[in-house]
């Protein structure tokens, strides 16, 4: 870090280090396993709750599964990795935010409907809906609809404007979610929809 003219300036400088040998210390003197991941994987397993929302929602693992009802741990979709012994999970892919998609903005046109669904498939989503029949609510999921991006196909939460990519839409939806945790002490749940 230089401070100079009155600017802060910080450089990221990657260090080297033997990470194998220090995993392998780190499970010889018994420290819990979620430790060693993070050395592993480089993905932060722990402590998630020091971290603001903007930064935790830039992870891969946004919440300890303690702060979620049974069965929210996934979305139900199908093609999930096993589930793990893992005390985080990933908020994407959870029942509070499905990896669903759906594009009701019919002024969009087929040939951007089909770019935006190829990018959501990129993206991780396992299902991608363009079309509600007959002015019914469809199941939670993001959604591109006329004048931006939504938690859902109610087009109740906005999360951004329509010009942002899926990846960026995903990672503002997973940022909400987390802000408003943390503002009112509960993740807000998907209402009013029953298959």
């Amino acid at each position: 870090m230089d401070l100079a003219e009155g600017e802060a300036r910080a450089e990221l400088v990657a260090l080297s280090y033997d990470w194998t040998a220090q995993a392998a210390s780190m499970r010889a003197a018994g420290l819990p396993d979620a430790f060693v991941e993070t050395i592993e994987t480089g993905w932060w397993t722990t402590c998630l709750q020091i971290l603001p929302p903007f930064e935790r929602s830039q992870g891969r693992f946004q919440l300890y599964r303690s702060e979620l009802e049974p069965g929210e741990d996934h979305d139900g979709l199908g093609g999930a990795a096993v589930p793990s012994e893992r005390p985080v999970v990933s908020l994407f892919g959870s029942a509070l935010l499905p990896r669903r998609l759906w594009v009701t903005d019919h002024a969009l046109g087929a040939a951007a409907t089909a770019t935006i669904a190829d990018e959501a498939l990129g993206q991780g989503f396992v299902e991608v809906h363009t079309e509600l029949r007959d002015g019914t609510v469809g199941p939670p999921g993001l959604t591109l609809g006329p004048g931006g991006w939504y938690r859902d196909p109610t087009l109740g939460s906005k999360v951004g404007e329509a010009s942002l990519a899926v990846g960026q839409a995903k990672r503002l939806w997973i940022k909400q979610i987390l802000t408003e945790g943390l503002a009112t002490g509960r993740l807000p749940r998907a209402h009013g929809w029953a298959p």
